[in-house]
């Protein structure tokens, strides 16, 4: 591609090559570079790619393209544009020839209840007999190969342009796509045609980036304004504001309110949930009424596809979702669940619902991430002491943070509570506490990671899967017991 083409649509401050040059590959990250390719200084939020010009060179880059003014060697060929992120982007698509016109691109916003959602279009669709591409929290795939396991639940502009020209060669007919507020705020989306966005809902978290409501909010109706149509949850206060709001096709599905889809007569039972619906009666093997939202969104989407209930039936009856409210078999007489559970709503959810089931005590073993939103944590203790039996407080991935004093941030939530909480730092530890301390017929919930199979400490990243650990854990305490 040439540099004109690459550049299209953008501005240009200034340059000292010719826009005929041929560039071969287009990459932000100086350790990705192939010769003939054309870096782009990326001005993030930890690092600067104006820093790493020279190196970006010596690796075999041809053209340089900066945001602002860089001291460079003479030799050096660049282009200065204007447009930031956006820009990039823009370049993204221009490069990869707009990809996303190729297939149906299908993107869910909201808080809670995406990755889920995202899992469940994805099967349904497959149940009409599609070839599916997924770009989520937990991993990128089409159809049942792994492409890579996730680092941001969006990834950046460029590799998202890559990854959507690989499906489109290989010729899926959907992506099915999480987008965070993030990627949203920094422009990784930009430029992508979505011919469904949806939005779940909007509750607490990542105060720390936004720092308030309205900036979330406003990041999330980004979306919005980048599609053919819209499918909003309008029970939640901020998606019937968005309802109102947007101007692009839309509908609202709910449970409450009155809306284009919804869901009636719910019985919740240990393993599903059924409801009725104006395709008929439907089950979803993820109790809880939040599954109920999660399941009306993507019935939203698979109408809009033109599937049938019965092949929605059928992706609901062959799902699967790692780290989502996923069982973990045990010899026991008690039930182990894992969830991803990481903010006050999401725990709130998977609390009540294990509430709604379980013949015996709810034990919940959950801590707050290091780092991130300080201000959700006794919001989290307060929650965790008052929808369970025992609560234990541990560490969740406390990165440079002091694992006790989130521990105490957290109980500032609980302590005035007339109810039974412990505290272990260690999680390992904290999850043998659980089994241990359970009875027949109580539930463990153990919450915060779901899928990760890693825990971030303030030495480094350490293998750590929760699913993994509650039977080393199970193991060790029947050791004990001998």
């Amino acid at each position: 591609m040439q540099l004109n083409e690459l550049l299209n649509g953008i501005e240009i401050v200034n340059k000292n090559t010719d826009l005929t040059e041929e560039i071969s590959y287009l990459t932000s990250d100086s350790r990705d570079i192939a010769n003939g390719c054309a870096f782009v200084c990326l001005e993030g939020t930890k690092f600067d790619g104006h820093q790493y010009i020279d190196e970006a060179i010596k690796q075999g880059a041809k053209i340089v393209i900066t945001q602002k003014e860089a001291v460079m060697k003479p030799e050096v060929r660049f282009v200065q544009i204007n447009g930031g992120r956006r820009a990039i982007a823009q370049m993204a698509c221009n490069f990869y020839r707009n990809p996303s016109k190729e297939f149906q691109l299908i993107g869910i916003t909201g808080t809670k209840g995406k990755t889920t959602t995202s899992y469940m279009i994805k099967s349904i669709l497959e149940a009409k007999g599609q070839k599916v591409g997924l770009i989520g929290t937990i991993e990128c795939r089409i159809a049942d190969k792994i492409l890579k396991t996730s680092e941001n639940t969006t990834p950046a502009a460029i590799e998202l342009q890559r990854m959507f020209r690989r499906m489109a060669d290989e010729k899926v007919d959907a992506v099915v796509m999480e987008v965070s507020s993030h990627a949203l705020d920094l422009e990784r989306v930009y430029g992508s045609h979505f011919a469904i966005a949806a939005f779940s809902n909007l509750s607490q978290d990542h105060m720390d980036y936004h720092k308030n409501f309205e900036n979330y909010y406003q990041a999330k109706k980004k979306l919005f304004s980048m599609c053919d149509f819209a499918i909003v949850n309008t029970d939640d206060e901020y998606g019937k504001r968005l309802f109102q709001e947007i101007t692009c096709v839309k509908e609202s599905y709910g449970i409450e309110k009155e809306a284009n889809l919804m869901a009636k007569d719910l019985v919740i039972s240990a393993n599903a949930v059924d409801f009725s619906s104006e395709l008929g009666s439907i089950r979803v093997k993820i109790p809880g009424k939040f599954s109920v939202y999660n399941a009306l969104l993507a019935m939203a989407v698979a109408i809009k596809a033109g599937c049938s209930r019965e092949e929605i039936q059928r992706g609901f009856d062959t799902l699967t979702v790692p780290g989502r409210s996923e069982l973990v078999k045990i010899n026991a007489d008690f039930t182990v669940m894992v969830d991803y559970a990481h903010s006050p709503d999401s725990l709130k959810n998977i609390l009540t619902a294990t509430r709604e089931y379980a013949k015996g005590r709810v034990i919940c073993v959950f801590g707050c991430g290091g780092d991130r939103d300080k201000t959700k944590r006794p919001i989290m203790g307060k929650i965790a002491a008052e929808l369970s039996d025992i609560a234990i407080v541990t560490s969740d991935n406390p990165r440079s943070e002091n694992p006790e004093e989130i521990i105490l941030q957290i109980e500032e939530g609980m302590k005035n509570l007339d109810k039974e909480y412990l505290k272990e730092p260690d999680r390992a530890k904290a999850i043998y506490k659980a089994l241990e301390i359970a009875r027949k017929d109580d539930v463990v919930v153990i919450a915060g990671k779901g899928h990760e199979p890693y825990q971030i400490l303030n030495t480094g990243t350490i293998h750590f899967d929760d699913r993994e650990q509650v039977k080393l854990q199970f193991e060790k305490l029947l050791k004990d017991k001998d």
